[in-house]
């Protein structure tokens, strides 16, 4: 009977320790003398359930960064923390051992939560509520009397020791949050934290293929306890003032830093080689390893499902900052002036995928344009067409081919942005564009411009197209499953079979 009373114990000393479900009682005690407007700000991000764990520390960061009274209290309380995260694992050590009696336990415990005056009324408290039905109905005994008695008597169950321990885990005084989880800029990085990179072979490529790196490092390290940093400075012109949380998340740290406590690992590299595919590798598999830092084999980590469990904070990172929202939202007013329709958009990419044999190509193009505005429309209602990519030549004359192929004149349209916009086809298509039509699937720019769409999961706003004849390095199974491959067969396009289960391609098919 011991032995089980001991087993839930350190079941509830663990459940404590990983704060399942528990509320935060009351405002932290470091925010006692605060003023009332930093109150607030704290409250509301307590409030505030749409957060991750990850943002409500970069929020807590920002605050104590403004107020450096509030970081010296803010300090104490979290060596006040860990000093009880210590106590804790002491706890722990002392319920395993088995050879302790019940009243050794009951001692050695009391002992150890003396050190922290300031928990032993929540510690106490506990055991009254444990004991309320101790005194045949009668009300419970004051936490002074129960003090008393704890010295004295040592009268007290060892299943009410536990309950009390529990009760003193809920009613923590910090409220609720793991300080020593919280990034403070007054201490520099926590020594707790664990860090995953990818490997980069001589340059870094352009911004979307950082953007990949950066999301699926953040949702792999979501699974393993990790943080992505790079030890490259991958940051583009202007990237603080187009992806400002982005940049805001980068974090740097230099490879001679790091070179003691490196494990480097073979992950992510077999989809780049084509000896696996998205999804063969978990992140689980290299949950177990020790060292501080962790280098993936992998270059670009293009695999959609690393990026499943964090979507919503993959969209806070990538979140259009207030310059481009404007200027997208100009040039959507001057392109489109009063227009409802749906907006159809076809990306190409022509440039530097020209030699690589990469490049969107006129025929498939058109094909691909004139197939889906002939099913959708009859699904959307009216639509607009819009022509993305850099290379306006092929544009014009999409749109003339495009525009003769058809009896009845759609509206198409070739955004014009100015020389200084921060705004371009990516952030314009993401934020503008229903549906979407990818010409050249090599072309992780335009990945980007469908994954930051409303329709990327929601086939009701609209689909995803996308050409499935690849010929780079890349499976196309790092496509979202409810996006349409398409393909150019004796110049007819055709659908994917694979995919007409799929929710979207059930829809598709009835149109």
């Amino acid at each position: 009977m011991f032995l089980i009373v001991l087993g839930l114990a350190s079941t509830i000393i663990l459940l404590a320790e990983a704060q399942l479900g528990l509320p935060a009682l009351q405002s932290p005690a470091w925010l006692s003398n605060a003023p009332q407007s930093v109150l607030d700000s704290f409250n509301t991000l307590v409030a505030d359930k749409s957060k991750t764990q990850d943002q409500m520390q970069a929020a807590i960061s920002d605050l104590l960064a403004q107020n450096p009274d509030l970081a010296k209290n803010f300090n104490a309380a979290k060596d006040s923390q860990d000093n009880r995260n210590s106590a804790l694992q002491k706890l722990k050590s002392l319920f395993a051992d088995r050879s302790k009696t019940a009243s050794q336990v009951e001692e050695e415990s009391t002992a150890l939560f003396k050190q922290f005056p300031a928990d032993v009324q929540n510690y106490l408290a506990g055991i009254t509520q444990c004991e309320k039905g101790a005194n045949n109905g009668t009300s419970p005994m004051s936490p002074g009397q129960m003090s008393t008695n704890l010295r004295q008597k040592r009268q007290y169950s060892c299943a009410c020791i536990m309950y009390g321990l529990l009760w003193l885990m809920v009613s923590n005084e910090y409220g609720g949050s793991n300080l020593s989880t919280i990034s403070n800029n007054s201490r520099g990085n926590n020594v707790t934290e664990r860090f995953i990179t990818s490997r980069i072979d001589v340059w870094c490529g352009g911004r979307s293929n950082m953007m990949w790196r950066m999301a699926s490092l953040t949702g792999i390290g979501h699974v393993i306890g990790r943080k992505p940093y790079f030890t490259e400075n991958c940051t583009f012109k202007n990237d603080h003032l187009i992806l400002p949380e982005y940049v805001r998340r980068l974090r740097h740290i230099k490879a001679q830093e790091t070179m003691n406590e490196t494990k480097n690992v073979e992950f992510g590299y077999c989809m780049e080689n084509k000896t696996c595919k998205c999804g063969d590798e978990n992140p689980t598999m290299i949950a177990a390893i020790d060292e501080k830092y962790v280098v993936l084999s992998g270059n670009y980590l293009q695999c959609y499902q690393w990026l499943e469990p964090v979507r919503e904070e993959i969209l806070q990172i990538y979140n259009w900052s207030e310059y481009v929202r404007k200027e997208v939202s100009i040039l959507s007013q001057n392109t489109f002036r009063p227009n409802m329709s749906h907006k159809l958009c076809l990306h190409h990419r022509r440039g530097d995928f020209i030699p690589l044999g990469w490049a969107s190509k006129m025929d498939f193009a058109l094909a691909a344009l004139e197939f889906v505005y002939q099913k959708i429309r009859e699904h959307f209602g009216p639509i607009s067409v819009v022509i993305l990519g850099q290379d306006r030549n092929f544009s014009r004359k999409l749109l003339e081919e495009f525009t003769h192929s058809i009896k009845k004149k759609p509206n198409v349209y070739i955004p014009v942005f100015p020389e200084d916009s921060l705004a371009d086809d990516q952030s314009f298509g993401s934020l503008v564009c229903d549906s979407l039509i990818i010409t050249a699937s090599s072309s992780t720019y335009a990945w980007w411009m469908a994954y930051l769409m409303r329709s990327a999961k929601n086939a009701s706003a609209g689909l995803i197209f996308y050409n499935s004849e690849f010929h780079s390095s890349f499976h196309y199974q790092r496509f979202l499953p409810n996006w349409i491959p398409i393909k150019l067969l004796n110049g007819s396009i055709e659908q994917e079979k694979e995919f007409i289960f799929s929710l979207t391609g059930l829809l598709w098919t009835l149109f």
